[in-house]
C-alpha cells in the first residue's frame, strides 16, 4: 500500500480541457479544509490530493464520519500516502476514481442484508455508480467493508484483511451490479470476505450480479457458510489465475464449502488452485441450481491440492454440485478425501463432464466413489486418470458410484496401484454404462465392474494384473451386455460371475500380458508413470475393434487400452505443455521442445537430443562442458585457434599473444613490440630525444637537456641496452612458473 497516487500532477492543458469549475485541491492544505470541503471545492471532474492522515489511526471507536461524492473526481495522496480517511458514499455518479486511501471511518446506511433490511456501518457505499479504486485498504474494524448496490465497480489491488464483518457486500438496484477485482489481496477476514446476493430475476433482466477476479490471492478467510466467497441468487461469478488457499486449520469448519459456495448461479473458474482447504460439505467449491441449463459450473485448468471433508463427515471431497450441469476440463487433484466423492459429488444433475482430469492420491469413505453421481441423467468421462486411492471399509465403490444415472459413458480412462480391498472400482445401479478405451492394471479389489440393473457396453478395455478381481460381477438376470469385444484379460482371478467366460465375451479378446513401458512396469514409484504400451511388440498395439470410427487419432487401427481410439490423447505428465509424443522427456516440466537450453547441467531443456556444451558454436566444448575450450562465449577462442593479437588466449595454452605475430613488419613480435602499430618502434630501436615516443621499447623516451647529457635518462642505459633488457625481461615474465 506504498503506491503513490498516479495522478498526483496535473498539468493545466489537461485540467483546462475539463469543466471551468474542476480544480485540484490539497486537503487539509494550507486553509486546513476536510475532504467533504475539498471535493466540493474540486468541482466535477475536479482533483483532490490527500497530504497526510484525515482519520486517528490510534483512536479506539470507528470515526462514523461519512464524506458523500455525487459528482465526478478523482481522490489520490501525495507521495507520502496512503492516508486514512473517512467513510465513503458515492452514489448516482460516473467517473469516480480513488487511490492509495486507508478507509478508516465509516457511513451508517440501509443495507438490504439477503431478504433483510437493517442499518448498519460501512466503509465504503457505491450505489448506482461508477467508481474505479486502485490500492485500496480498510482498517475500520467491525463495520462491512463494501457495500455496492447496483453499478460498476472495479478494485485494482485491493487489500482487505483482517475484518470481523462482511468484507464486500454486493447486490443489484434498480440496475444490476457488477463488480471487478483485479489481483486482490483477501486475507485473514472472520466472517465472508465476499458476498453477492440478488432476489430472482427474469430471463430478460439478466443476472443481477456479476463478479470477475482476475488473480489474486484468497487466504485463511472464516467465512461461516464458505470461507472466501458466498453468492446467492441469479449471480455469475468468474475467476481467472486466483490462488484460493489455507495455511492454518479453521476450529469451526464453513457449513457448505471450504472456499466458494453457489446458490442459484453461475460459477467458472480457470487456471486457478485450491489448496488445504475443508468443509462440512464440500471441501472447497458447492454448487447448486435449479435443474435447468441456465446454471452452469465449469472449471478448467484448476488444481486442488489436500482438499476433503474427511472420509467420516460428508460428500463432495473437492466438489458437490447439485441440480446444475457441471464441467471439468484439464484440471488435477492431488490427496483429495471423502465419505463420498472425493473429487466429486453430482446430485441430480443435467449432465457431468470432465476430460483430461488426473487424481494422484485419494480416499473414500463408507458411501464411496472417487466420483458419486446420483440422479445424473448423462455423465461422461474422457482421458480421466486415477492412481493411488484407498477405502476405508466399508465402502461401495473405490472409483466411481452411480445410482439411478440414465447414461454414463467412459473413454480412455483407467485407474492403476489403488487399493479398495473386498470392494469393487465401479459399481451402478440403474441405467446404461458405455466403456471403451480403458485401462485398469494392478488394483487391489475384488471386482472391477459391479452392475445391478445396468445395460453395459465393453470393448478396448484392459484388465490386467489383479488376481484378485473379477471384471464383472452382479448383473443377475436384472441387466444386460448389449455388447463386448476386443478387450484384453490378463492375470485376473475371473471375467464374470455369469457362468463361463466365453458366454458373454467374443473371440476376437486378447488374453496376454499387455507389454506395457517398462518405466511403468519396473518402477517403485507408484503414479510416476502411465501405463502406456510398449510399441507394436505389445498384444493390446493396433488390434482394437476394427471400424473407421473406432481408429487411433492417426488412421491407423485402434490400440486396447486407455491411450488408443479416436478419442486418444496422450498424457502430459509433466503439465509442461507438451504430451508424451513431443516431449523428450514428460516427467520434467524444465524440458520442453524450444525452451532456453541452460548449458553444462547434463539436462536437454530444447528437446534438441543433447545438452548444450558448445555455447560459442566453434566445435569446442567448454570446460564447464568437459571440453577444453577455455572461452566458450568466444568462438575466436578454442584450443588449436591462430593466437592473434588481441589480449586473448585464443589457442588456450594458457599464455595471451604469444604467437609471434608481427603486425607492423619490424621483427618484432606483437607480444615484445611495445608498438606493434608503428615500424619504428621495436627493441633495439634508436631513440631519438625529446620527441614524446619510446622508439626502442625502454619504457620512456629519451629526455637531453639544456646542459647536456642525459638529463632525462636518470643515468639510464643507453636505448640498445635498455631495449635488450626490456626484450629479457619480456621473455622472462613470459616463462611459466615451475
Amino acid at each position: 500500500m506504498s503506491r503513490a497516487w498516479t495522478a498526483l500532477r496535473v498539468t493545466a492543458g489537461l485540467l483546462a480541457a475539463g469543466p471551468a469549475s474542476a480544480a485540484t485541491v490539497w486537503v487539509p492544505g494550507e486553509e486546513g479544509l476536510s475532504l467533504q470541503e475539498g471535493i466540493d471545492r474540486a468541482g466535477a471532474e475536479g482533483e483532490v490530493v490527500i497530504t497526510e492522515d484525515l482519520v486517528d489511526g490510534d483512536a479506539e471507536e470507528i470515526s462514523v464520519d461519512c464524506t458523500v461524492i455525487d459528482a465526478p473526481v478523482s481522490i489520490g495522496t501525495d507521495a507520502g500516502g496512503p492516508y486514512r480517511v473517512p467513510g465513503l458514499r458515492i452514489t448516482r455518479t460516473d467517473g469516480v476514481t480513488l487511490d492509495s486511501l486507508i478507509i478508516a471511518g465509516a457511513c451508517s446506511t440501509r443495507v438490504q442484508l439477503a431478504a433483510a433490511s437493517e442499518t448498519r456501518e460501512v466503509a465504503l457505499e457505491v450505489g448506482e455508480a461508477t467508481v474505479t479504486a486502485s490500492n485500496l485498504a480498510f482498517s475500520a474494524n467491525g463495520v462491512i467493508g463494501v457495500y455496492q448496490y447496483g453499478g460498476d465497480l472495479t478494485f485494482n489491488f485491493l487489500e482487505l484483511t483482517g475484518q470481523t464483518e462482511v468484507g464486500i457486500y454486493v447486490i443489484p438496484d434498480s440496475t444490476a451490479a457488477s463488480l471487478t477485482l483485479y489481483e486482490p489481496y483477501i486475507a485473514y477476514n472472520f466472517d465472508t470476505p465476499l458476498w453477492a446476493y440478488s432476489e430472482p430475476r427474469t430471463a430478460a433482466q439478466g443476472d443481477g450480479v456479476t463478479v470477475s477476479i482476475q488473480g489474486g490471492h484468497f487466504k485463511d478467510n472464516d467465512g461461516p457458510v464458505a470461507g472466501d466467497i458466498l453468492s446467492d441468487g441469479p449471480v455469475s461469478i468468474n475467476a481467472n489465475a486466483v490462488t484460493f488457499e489455507r495455511t492454518t486449520p479453521r476450529t469451526q469448519l464453513p457449513a457448505n464449502a471450504g472456499s466458494i459456495s453457489v446458490d442459484q448461479g453461475s460459477l467458472r473458474i480457470t487456471y486457478s488452485n485450491f489448496s488445504s482447504y475443508r468443509g462440512l460439505n464440500a471441501g472447497a467449491i458447492y454448487a447448486h441450481g435449479d435443474g435447468s441449463l441456465d446454471r452452469t459450473l465449469e472449471l478448467e485448468h484448476v488444481w486442488f491440492v489436500d482438499v476433503g471433508v474427511g472420509t467420516d463427515v460428508g460428500v463432495g471431497g473437492a466438489i458437490w454440485v447439485e441440480s446444475m450441469p457441471m464441467t471439468m476440463l484439464s484440471s488435477s487433484a492431488y490427496s483429495v478425501s471423502a465419505k463420498g466423492g472425493a473429487l466429486v459429488m453430482a446430485d441430480d444433475s443435467p449432465s457431468v463432464d470432465l476430460s483430461s482430469v488426473e487424481v494422484v492420491s485419494y480416499e473414500v469413505g463408507q458411501e464411496g466413489g472417487l466420483i458419486y453421481l446420483q440422479k445424473v441423467t448423462r455423465a461422461t468421462i474422457v482421458a480421466f486418470g486415477a492412481c493411488d486411492g484407498y477405502g476405508v471399509s466399508p465402502q461401495n465403490a473405490g472409483w466411481i458410484r452411480a445410482v439411478d444415472t440414465d447414461v454414463l459413458s467412459l473413454h480412455n480412462t483407467g485407474v492403476h496401484d489403488s487399493s479398495f480391498y473386498g470392494q469393487e472400482l465401479l459399481s451402478m445401479d440403474g441405467g446404461t454404462l458405455v466403456m471403451s478405451n480403458s485401462t485398469f492394471d494392478r488394483n487391489y479389489v475384488s471386482s472391477i465392474l459391479n452392475l445391478t440393473r445396468v445395460n453395459v457396453t465393453l470393448y478396448n478395455n484392459i484388465f490386467s494384473n489383479m488376481p484378485d478381481a473379477t471384471v464383472l460381477e452382479g448383473l443377475n438376470g436384472r441387466g444386460y451386455v448389449d455388447y463386448a469385444g476386443y478387450n484384453l484379460f490378463y492375470d485376473l482371478a475371473g471375467i464374470t460371475d455369469l457362468g463361463p467366460d466365453l458366454l458373454m465375451w467374443g473371440n476376437d479378446d486378447v488374453e496376454d500380458a499387455p507389454g506395457f513401458e517398462s518405466r511403468y512396469v519396473n518402477t517403485t514409484s507408484f503414479c510416476s508413470y502411465y501405463p502406456l504400451l510398449s510399441g507394436p511388440e505389445s498384444p493390446a498395439w493396433d488390434t482394437g475393434r476394427p471400424g473407421t470410427q473406432y481408429e487411433d487419432p492417426d488412421g491407423s487401427r485402434g490400440d486396447i487400452g486407455a491411450f488408443g481410439g479416436p478419442l486418444a490423447l496422450y498424457p502430459d505428465q509433466d503439465g509442461d505443455g507438451a504430451d508424451w509424443s513431443e516431449d523428450c522427456n514428460d516427467y520434467d516440466p524444465n524440458e520442453i521442445l524450444g525452451t532456453e537450453e541452460i548449458p553444462y547441467d547434463g539436462v536437454d531443456q530444447d528437446c534438441d537430443g543433447h545438452d548444450l556444451v558448445d555455447v560459442d558454436g566453434d566445435g569446442y566444448a567448454g570446460v564447464d562442458g568437459g571440453g577444453q575450450d577455455c572461452d566458450d562465449e568466444d568462438a575466436l577462442v578454442y584450443p588449436g585457434a591462430e593466437e592473434l593479437d588481441d589480449g586473448l588466449d585464443n589457442d588456450c595454452d594458457d599464455a595471451v599473444d604469444e604467437s609471434g605475430v608481427d603486425l607492423d613488419g619490424d621483427g618484432w613480435a606483437a607480444d615484445i613490440d611495445c608498438d606493434d602499430g608503428d615500424r619504428a618502434i621495436g627493441p633495439g630501436r634508436v631513440d631519438i630525444p625529446n620527441n614524446g615516443l619510446d622508439e626502442d621499447c625502454s619504457g620512456a623516451d629519451r629526455v637531453i637537456g639544456a646542459q647536456g647529457g642525459c638529463g632525462g635518462c636518470g643515468g639510464g642505459l643507453p636505448g640498445p641496452v635498455a631495449g635488450l633488457i626490456a626484450l629479457m625481461l619480456a621473455r622472462a615474465r613470459r616463462r611459466p612458473r615451475s
